[in-house]
């Protein structure tokens, strides 16, 4: 029998965590008698720890659901890992999930409900953000439940900013690989933005904010912010939409990118000159010959740098 999801997660030398996410993923599926629907892929990027022994030992000990363990001969990267894990699903809906962060018990059981009702794009889940002592600190404090997307640019627009964050986000896996790799300058880490926006352009999708996937915000990442937050590489993401969206159009998805998610400017009080340098970095990107895209960008970040004396 075919599963509906294929619960994807891409790992890096964080064996405590990966084991500690598939024994509550296993939990969550055995109580919510989910075992025929899902299945779990883990592709490690050549860890050297004991992820590989711990995983395989998780597997003997739960024959009875459908646990996969790829291990890469070499470490190939972040980016070129998740699209060959991609390249191994095959159930008609994929569910990425970090190795470090968790999704909570039900959610699962609501996404199957969604996509047996009908077909869908993608489902966005709220947050809440884990820190090391156990704290936990809710976002996206949206006052619903659930709400549905229709297809089209106006879903793109208001959603898809949210899929910064992989983890718990649920998609149709129909046709994304190939539109993925179709343009191979603009691939990047933020993969999960465009496969996101693709499919609320073309199916529409559902934003889920009542649950909350636990982001944990105390590991040490094995990458990190650059000078301008990775918004060069976002951007990428969104451009892939320039042969759908007219320039405005594209100009806009940036800016909302650029205003929902602008910490990652690190914008400080008395450091003028450290913005400018982040605003001519940005400037030599290919955002920047849209139209008004440069001076919107400008003002966009002057209020924001005005904001900081206060």
């Amino acid at each position: 029998m075919e599963t509906l999801i294929d619960i994807l997660i891409p790992t890096y030398n964080r064996c405590a965590d990966l084991v500690k996410n598939i024994k509550g993923l296993t939990k969550q599926i055995k109580e919510e008698h989910l075992a025929d629907k899902v299945t779990i892929i883990i592709s490690d990027n050549c860890s050297p720890d004991d992820t590989k022994i711990q995983v395989e030992d998780l597997m003997t000990a739960h024959p009875e659901l459908s646990i996969t363990y790829f291990c890469q001969a070499k470490n190939i990267g972040l980016e070129p890992n998740v699209v060959d894990l991609m390249g191994r699903a095959t159930s008609p809906y994929v569910m990425w999930i970090g190795d470090d962060d968790y999704i909570v018990s039900g959610y699962l059981t609501f996404c199957i409900q969604q996509i047996e009702e009908k077909q869908i794009g993608c489902i966005i889940p709220g947050l809440s953000n884990l820190y090391e002592d156990g704290t936990i600190i809710e976002s996206r404090l949206e006052n619903f439940e659930y709400q549905a997307y229709p297809a089209g640019y106006n879903s793109l627009f208001e959603v898809s900013h949210l899929a910064h964050q992989m983890s718990g986000l649920l998609l149709n896996r129909e046709g994304l690989i190939d539109r993925y790799l179709r343009d191979p300058e603009f691939r990047n880490p933020y993969l999960f933005i465009f496969w996101t926006a693709d499919c609320l352009y073309r199916k529409g999708g559902i934003y889920a904010p009542h649950f909350k996937t636990l982001v944990s915000v105390f590991n040490v990442k094995d990458w990190g912010y650059n000078e301008v937050g990775l918004l060069d590489d976002v951007f990428k993401s969104y451009y892939f939409f320039k042969r759908d969206l007219t320039p405005i159009q594209l100009r806009e998805l940036l800016l909302r990118f650029s205003k929902m998610h602008s910490y990652r400017y690190n914008i400080k009080k008395n450091e003028p000159f450290k913005l400018l340098k982040k605003y001519n970095i940005l400037s030599t990107k290919p955002p920047m010959s849209l139209p008004g895209f440069k001076y919107q960008l400008a003002m966009h970040l002057i209020k924001d740098y005005i904001k900081s004396y206060r």
